[in-house]
C-alpha cells in the first residue's frame, strides 16, 4: 500500500510538471501572438486583455483541479 502511494505521488508530481509546462507554453504563445499583432500595426479590440484573460481561466482551472484533488484526498480518508 505504501509502495502505491509513494508511486502515485510520483505520477502526480510527473503530472502537475508537464501541466506546468503546458501552461507557460500557452502563455508564451499567446504572447508572441500580441506581439505578432502590434508589431504589424493591428490594433486589438476593445475590451478585456485576451492574455489576461487567458491567465485567468488558467488559474481558476488550476484551483479546481486542486479542490478536486484535495476532496478526493479527504474522501478517502
Amino acid at each position: 500500500m505504501h509502495r502505491d502511494l509513494l508511486e502515485l505521488k510520483r505520477e502526480l508530481v510527473q503530472f502537475t510538471a508537464l501541466r506546468n509546462n503546458l501552461i507557460t507554453r500557452l502563455d508564451d504563445a499567446v504572447a508572441r501572438a500580441q506581439e505578432a499583432i502590434a508589431a504589424v500595426g493591428g490594433r486589438a479590440a476593445p475590451g478585456p486583455d485576451p492574455l489576461v484573460e487567458a491567465r485567468r481561466d488558467r488559474d481558476m482551472g488550476v484551483v479546481k483541479s486542486m479542490l478536486g484533488e484535495i476532496l478526493a484526498s479527504v474522501g478517502k480518508k
